[in-house]
């Protein structure tokens, strides 16, 4: 679902959720996704969402603690799309309120490797080191076989069951359900490997499909 960088209001947040559960709840699902998640420079500000009516981790700790409501094993993934500027989602003294996944990385393989046009692979920022990297995950698209040189890991691939996960749509209509493959990060290739080495963080790549015309 989309938080819209903590701007969709948070009734309409919950009505989402509601919907996805209604849906998919029969399914087994085991968490949201929240798209579009804000990372301010000062969180605990309360101009940056909404508005300027409430701040970034009120809003976000709201949303989890809405999620975790509906069972302990619920799972709220926050999806910054880069490295946040701090670990305030993962912090909260109520563990309810704190977000399980954060992605810190979205953008094509080329990007991966050639960060910014500086020469070098993306890296986490160093304040991630202090938790655990199953609390991480990096969503890379624009992949291809050839970006994936063990050929282990491409069976590996290919194999993996896709597991069933809801693409949202506008409209209020159940939306038709689509596969992603997961992989450990540390067994892609060396330079995947520079982001959590030896950690098993989840790392989901999308490799382009080529259409016959």
């Amino acid at each position: 679902m989309d938080s819209g960088y903590c701007q969709v209001p948070l009734a309409t947040v919950e009505s989402q959720i509601n919907s996805w559960y209604a849906w998919y709840g029969g399914d087994g699902i085991e968490g949201i996704f929240v798209d579009e998640a804000a990372s301010p420079y000062s969180p605990l500000k309360q101009s940056d969402c909404l508005s300027g009516t409430t701040s970034a981790v009120i809003y976000y700790q709201t949303i989890s603690a809405y999620v975790h409501a509906e069972g302990v094993n619920q799972t709220v993934t926050l999806n910054y799309g880069a490295n946040p500027v701090s670990g305030w989602a993962l912090s909260s003294g109520i563990a309810a309120q704190n977000a399980n996944i954060l992605v810190v990385f979205e953008d094509p393989y080329s990007e991966y490797v050639n960060y910014a046009n500086s020469g070098q692979p993306w890296s986490p920022s160093l304040w991630e080191s202090s938790y655990s990297a199953s609390h991480f995950s990096i969503l890379i698209y624009d992949a291809t076989n050839a970006n994936l040189p063990e050929r282990s890991v491409r069976r590996s691939l290919s194999r993996t069951s896709a597991s069933p996960t809801p693409h949202p749509v506008a409209g209020g209509r159940r939306p038709r359900r689509v596969g992603i493959s997961r992989v450990n990060l540390t067994a892609v290739d060396t330079t995947l490997k520079v982001a959590h080495t030896g950690d098993s963080i989840v790392c989901v790549l999308l490799l382009r499909r080529h259409h016959r015309r």
